[in-house]
């Protein structure tokens, strides 16, 4: 079996207010609605560190090939068939990932999203 060191860790736990719970990493805390509440909800962190580990990764990567990476945004989308039954397992029936980077040629962007990808 291999040896697996622990990466991350995080924690979730209902705050006694219907719809609403508190996710903890480290010393961190945030609040978390259900769909439609005040607070961002699950589905939007949750394509919010999809975002946030291309940002990053790719940043690390660009610095670590020595490209002049000057900026990057990613947005990401998820859409739902609203044909399809509430009691569908799938929440998301596609998602849409869009990086824009500036600093880069079209050749070093597209070697920086490639090896994302991958990961």
């Amino acid at each position: 079996m291999a040896n697996l060191n622990l990466t991350y860790s995080t924690s979730t736990s209902s705050t006694g207010i219907k719809g609403r719970s508190i996710s903890s990493a480290r010393t961190h805390h945030i609040v978390v609605d259900d769909s439609g509440g005040e607070e961002l909800g699950a589905g939007e962190l949750f394509l919010g560190a999809i975002g946030a580990c291309a940002v990053n990764m790719i940043g690390r990567n660009a610095a670590s090939e020595g490209f002049s990476l000057a900026w990057i945004e990613a947005d990401v989308d998820a859409y739902r068939d609203s044909e399809k039954p509430e009691s569908d397992l799938a929440i998301f029936d596609q998602v849409n990932v869009n990086i824009r980077m500036w600093g880069l040629d079209d050749t070093q962007g597209d070697k920086m999203v490639d090896i994302w990808k991958r990961r």
